[in-house]
């Protein structure tokens, strides 16, 4: 997917002029838009949506960068508003924080891939074209934290209820990663009729998350059948 439209959430303005120049360098042309508190940011998805709707484009922007600690509330909780109103948005948590809870809370709630300031710029740049190609990068540290939280989910799955044929499609890809819109696409059916699905295949194994989604489908061997 080409990125041109980027909005970067962070109220330290050293961060930010770096997030900013990390994506000139890694999406060349890209226009880069600023916010500095969730306040600031809901003004521009909303200003952004509208633009975006009047010009026919499928979406106000291709990916936002959020910073978890801002200083009117968690980044995390813009997330599902970001899905909810641009599905073409691809959002990342960037923070130097690799808590456990505010990690799985961000996977749950939608992002698409959760970044440590830490990285050098090179690395930086990198991680963000994964997440452009469908390929959610996890750092190591981060990695390590998620593995914990799922392993602790299998005690209250239900593995063996049964899905239908449409389900398991839709369960292996989750697994993959893909969010609704993406899942719609593929399976060529309406995003409500996804949404239907998702929901069946949630009650149906007691689960809640999409973190819950992708251990499932691992556990079911969904996702071997894929190589």
């Amino acid at each position: 997917m080409k990125v041109e439209r980027v909005l970067v959430i962070e109220d330290n303005a050293r961060a930010r002029q770096w997030m900013v120049e990390c994506v000139a360098a890694g999406f060349p042309g890209a226009q880069v838009s600023e916010a500095t508190c969730l306040e600031d940011a809901r003004r521009c998805l909303r200003n952004a949506v509208a633009w975006a709707r009047a010009h026919g484009l499928p979406g106000a922007f291709d990916l936002v960068l959020i910073d978890i600690g801002l200083p009117d509330g968690s980044g995390i909780d813009l997330i599902e508003e970001i899905n909810a109103c641009d599905s073409h948005c691809a959002p990342v948590i960037t923070t130097i924080f690799d808590d456990a809870q505010q990690i799985f809370d961000a996977i749950s709630a939608g992002a698409r891939g959760y970044l440590l300031k830490h990285h050098d710029t090179e690395r930086f740049i990198q991680l963000m074209k994964r997440i452009i190609d469908d390929e959610p990068p996890l750092s190591p540290a981060v990695a390590r934290h998620v593995m914990t939280a799922l392993q602790s989910l299998n005690a209250r799955m239900v593995p063996d209820a049964a899905l239908t044929a449409r389900e398991e499609e839709v369960l292996t890809l989750l697994g993959r990663g893909f969010q609704l819109n993406a899942v719609a696409k593929t399976l060529t059916i309406s995003q409500n009729t996804a949404s239907t699905h998702v929901k069946s295949i949630y009650r149906k194994l007691n689960i809640k998350t999409r973190a819950e989604a992708a251990l499932a489908a691992r556990d079911r061997g969904l996702l071997q059948r894929e190589h």
